[in-house]
């Protein structure tokens, strides 16, 4: 989404349940926090735990940036409340979700692999502007 030639080169909207990052005018991340009531798949939401994800839409894992993604579905990763050094304590999997990112990846051919990158999406919603 491109929001207008003169646009800032790096800005962060923010409302109180989702924020945006826009660089050259192109939303380049989007994240639901605190009250967000939407649902991811019809089942997930801001509060389900990482044991939720698991029962409902599949295993997650840690990516090389220690993101908490849902494998074979790219382009989401998760935060959640707490500090969790070792994923091998199983207590993260009840840990509340406290924020959902939406990303894409990057197909490489050439080197057969991907990446994330940020999403270019559209979302209609009043937001403040912060500098």
């Amino acid at each position: 989404m491109n929001l207008s030639p003169s646009f800032p080169l790096n800005v962060w909207y923010r409302s109180a349940m989702v924020d945006l990052w826009a660089i050259e005018g192109n939303v380049e991340q989007i994240m639901v926090h605190d009250g967000y009531r939407g649902k991811l798949m019809g089942t997930i939401s801001l509060g389900s735990t990482i044991a939720d994800i698991e029962r409902y839409i599949g295993s997650v894992e840690e990516d090389e940036e220690d993101n908490l993604v849902i494998r074979d579905i790219p382009g989401l990763f998760f935060e959640i409340e707490g500090y969790f050094p070792d994923l091998k304590d199983q207590a993260f999997r009840f840990a509340p979700i406290k924020e959902i990112y939406v990303v894409s990846l990057i197909i490489d051919p050439a080197r057969n692999q991907c990446s994330m990158t940020l999403k270019s999406i559209s979302h209609q919603n009043h937001f403040s502007r912060l500098y």
